[in-house]
């Protein structure tokens, strides 16, 4: 997977049960790709995407829900124009802030256990954090954690 993805090998071992000796033959590697490979290209971002779109677009690409079936919550139109004057009155756009999918912890999808053709995602409100530049969209009607930043 990391050669097909233009990955340098991973470091395979546990360093806890074997400690230093079980990586040895690996860590020249490791060194050279520090000091002497080329800072990979930047990956795409979606900053400047519509808010909602960039959701469908995590909906459909992470979660293998498509875009139409996205269901927006009562009361989540409101949040995002709220979410959307906050940051206007601040001087900045919301769809500039990394967008960050906070999910259920036990799921990916609304109900998992549905055929994957019914499965939907909803998203229930926006949280702007704007001092880390970030905007919280709370997907699902679960109960919720926050997912790694999708860029």
């Amino acid at each position: 997977t990391a050669a097909k993805l233009g990955f340098r090998d991973p470091i395979v071992g546990n360093l806890y049960r074997d400690g230093g000796a079980g990586l040895a033959d690996q860590i020249d590697a490791f060194v050279d790709v520090l000091t002497n490979a080329v800072a990979p290209a930047a990956r795409d971002s979606h900053k400047g995407m519509p808010l909602i779109d960039n959701v469908k677009w995590v909906a459909e690409n992470a979660y293998g829900v498509p875009a139409d079936r996205v269901v927006l919550k009562d009361g989540f139109l409101d949040s995002l124009g709220e979410a959307t004057e906050l940051c206007k009155d601040a001087g900045f756009s919301l769809d500039d802030l990394a967008l960050v999918a906070v999910k259920s912890p036990a799921t990916m999808t609304d109900n998992d256990r549905a055929p994957e053709e019914e499965r939907t995602v909803t998203l229930k409100k926006v949280e702007v954090h704007a001092g880390a530049g970030l905007v919280h969209v709370n997907l699902t009607t679960s109960l919720t954690t926050p997912m790694p930043k999708i860029v």
